[in-house]
């Protein structure tokens, strides 16, 4: 009975806010949870959460909602390796 309790999912003080925290990361993919904390304070001024259950609740969004596609990482080519070289005379010992 008891490891039946233990696995139930808890009901966390921010599920009651989780469809405007998702509007937030949907529509803003790069807001920290310090600006999402700034966000719901200003709309829900009666929310008594500490920023750390913030950090960690957004965090766990973030993994579920696919709020923002990956990079995609692509080589600069505009400038081949050894295609320009500069002199400086004074590495030579002139003057």
């Amino acid at each position: 009975m008891s490891a039946y309790l233990s696995n139930r999912p808890r009901h966390k003080q921010l599920d009651d806010y989780r469809d405007y925290i998702i509007h937030l990361l949907k529509t803003f993919p790069q807001l920290s949870a310090v600006k999402v904390q700034r966000k719901l304070k200003e709309k829900y001024p009666e929310l008594e959460v500490s920023s750390r259950s913030i950090r960690r609740y957004v965090n766990t969004l973030r993994e579920t909602v696919a709020c923002k596609s990956k990079r995609y990482y692509q080589p600069v080519l505009d400038m081949v390796p050894g295609s320009s070289v500069r002199w400086t005379l004074g590495s030579f010992g002139a003057c």
